[in-house]
């Protein structure tokens, strides 16, 4: 196949195939039929879910959408109704967050919950509360499932190390290179120690 120089795509959304197919036979969509006459032309089939947003972003990048996907994308930004606050922040797919053999174990969905936000002690228990929203009754001095913009940590060490864009994962790398010691394979993180 000879390589194109331009390629134009002309996205009509929504558009039945029964209506182009009787406007085609009708004569009614003269620059279409030529192109078909010329090309191609077939049916696509499109997205599941079968909705705008997914299927131009599938379109966009060749890239199905994981039901995960579609449920991460309608939790995020989901908000209190009673306080019209926003509860959660944003929600990311597995593959969006975790990488190695353990990455299957995860959840398929990771909540970022907004602060003073989480889920409900009930759904923790495998049960379903009464509302969306409910208030917390519990007291807790910590919470290991709101956005982690929100709860970033705090890194003293008794040496220099590289600052910019520190990270938990890094933090066994530097160790184990301070200590003279082979880092592990799997090991993600990077040696603060060196600059």
């Amino acid at each position: 196949m000879a390589r194109a120089s331009r390629v134009v795509v002309i996205g009509l959304d929504g558009l039945e195939p029964a209506i182009v197919n009787a406007m085609l036979q009708a004569s009614e969509l003269p620059h279409l039929a030529s192109i078909r006459a010329s090309g191609s032309y077939s049916r696509v089939a499109t997205t599941t879910p079968a909705q705008t947003p997914v299927a131009w972003s599938t379109f966009a990048t060749g890239v199905n959408p994981a039901v995960a996907q579609v449920i991460a994308r309608g939790l995020s930004g989901v908000a209190d109704k009673t306080s019209g606050q926003e509860a959660i922040r944003g929600a990311k797919t597995v593959r969006e967050v975790y990488s190695g053999p353990y990455a299957s174990e995860a959840p398929d969905v990771i909540v970022e919950f907004a602060a003073g936000y989480r889920v409900s002690w009930a759904t923790a228990l495998s049960r379903i509360p009464a509302g969306l929203v409910e208030d917390n009754v519990k007291k807790w001095s910590g919470d290991h499932i709101i956005d982690p913009a929100l709860v970033p940590g705090v890194l003293f060490m008794n040496r220099p190390f590289r600052a910019e864009g520190a990270r938990l994962a890094d933090l066994a790398p530097s160790i184990l290179a301070a200590l003279g010691a082979p880092r592990g394979e799997r090991m993600e993180g990077t040696d603060l120690l060196t600059p």
